[in-house]
């Protein structure tokens, strides 16, 4: 029945989004946080990390999300306010500041709740442009009989799930590994702890593993005993916070402007994928054409936006060209050719 009336949602604002033009699309990020008595040094230290990244002083959070900042804290028994979403500096480095250890007592926690609290007011897909939700806690979820209702929710709201563990119930935490795909381990799961490579009866923590998996999110695992500098060395080397808008490449093919110009320009630095891109469909740079005055001979560019375009410099004049239908320019041989033969972005070499 919900997922039938999320269906239904999705069809009239498609409908609506045809009869009245495009929504705007936002972007969002939220913490989710175990306040609990036993995060004491991991709160110190995460707070310290995300009043940074607010505050702009990492290069992925220069641009901040355009529909807010969420913090959802969350203990047991206790219930703590959600607060956002907000683009209201003062009202999220507030909250930050607030944030404190304390209650808890014993494991697991209402770790289903806090994410249900964090994305009510987040726009469902295809209306928001980026959704992060970045989880921490040292425990496996009491309410893990949310977690259907949570995975709905979570994807409907195309967020990506970032799990961040310093611990789990019952010891040790299981390898994600030992139930997720290789190839999704390779690139997503980073361990730093010792965990077991033994399968857990009831292991909370899957829950969070799977919920990344399916979304798309990282996986990242930590020592409990972790010194507070490493940690925090640890979230900056291994996590990007905020998303670029848009996946349009700002500057020349294939990565765009360096870091420098990116900032100079006003465009988004991708500090994860090192890629240059665009704030919106219609928020480029301007990349200056092949100044050709007071050139002698003749010499060819590539046109920085299409791959089928390029340009000769003929004794001080540009001609602008155009390959035939189904050729892009060939950047090695200087010439027109099939993609087959052009190494990507704008072959398939």
């Amino acid at each position: 029945m919900k997922l039938s009336f999320i269906f239904l949602a999705t069809v009239i604002l498609c409908s609506l989004q045809q009869a009245f033009g495009q929504f705007p699309q936002q972007s969002y990020v939220a913490f989710v946080i175990d306040n609990t008595a036993s995060m004491r040094n991991e709160i110190a230290t995460v707070k310290t990390w995300l009043t940074n990244c607010v505050n702009g002083l990492y290069p992925d959070c220069a641009t901040p999300p355009s529909g807010g900042w969420i913090l959802s804290p969350f203990n047991d028994p206790d219930f703590v306010p959600t607060v956002g979403p907000t683009t209201d500096l003062t009202q999220i480095t507030s909250a930050i500041g607030a944030l404190s250890a304390t209650g808890g007592g014993d494991c697991p926690e209402l770790a289903m709740q806090g994410i249900l609290d964090a994305i009510p007011s987040v726009n469902p897909a295809p209306f928001n442009s980026g959704c992060k939700i970045f989880f921490f806690t040292d425990a496996s979820a009491k309410d893990s009989s949310l977690i259907n209702q949570v995975k709905t929710q979570v994807i409907q709201k195309d967020c990506t799930f970032i799990p961040i563990l310093t611990g789990c119930c019952g010891g040790l935490c299981q390898d994600p590994c030992l139930t997720l795909p290789p190839s999704y381990c390779n690139s997503n799961v980073v361990n730093i702890a010792t965990t077991t490579s033994a399968a857990k009866a009831g292991a909370g923590e899957t829950l969070f593993y799977n919920l990344a998996y399916v979304t798309g999110g990282k996986i990242l695992i930590a020592p409990k005993k972790i010194l507070p500098r490493r940690l925090l060395t640890f979230l900056e080397k291994e996590v990007k916070i905020v998303s670029c808008p848009t996946d349009k490449i700002a500057g020349p093919r294939p990565n765009g402007f360096d870091k420098e110009k990116c900032k100079s320009t006003k465009s988004c630095w991708d500090g994860e994928k090192k890629k240059c891109f665009c704030q919106g469909a219609d928020k480029c740079p301007v990349i200056p054409l092949p100044n050709c005055t007071g050139k002698a001979g003749y010499s060819f560019y590539p046109d920085p936006i299409n791959c089928s375009k390029y340009y000769l410099c003929g004794f001080g004049k540009r001609y602008n060209l155009n390959c035939r239908a189904g050729t892009v320019f060939n950047t090695e041989f200087l010439r027109c050719d099939s993609p087959s033969n052009v190494s990507p972005p704008c072959g398939t070499l």
